[in-house]
């Protein structure tokens, strides 16, 4: 998988409001490219269950990096 994807290009742009820090934080990196999102913002889209199959994709990436 290309790491230069960013959420928007799976889920498409941010809607709705950001009421939440939550909300917020995961707002402020919707279009960050997913090698660039810190490991904490990759468990948190994991937790919140947005863009699964990427995150994990983008997760064991990491692992195996780190190995």
């Amino acid at each position: 998988m290309n790491s230069n994807l960013t959420i928007s290009n799976f889920l498409g742009p941010w809607c709705g409001d950001s009421l939440t820090g939550l909300m917020q934080r995961c707002r402020a990196v919707w279009d960050t490219p997913l090698a660039n999102l810190t490991d904490l913002m990759v468990v948190t889209f994991l937790n919140q269950g947005i863009a699964v199959t990427q995150m994990l994709i983008e997760a064991k990436r990491r692992i195996k990096e780190q190995e």
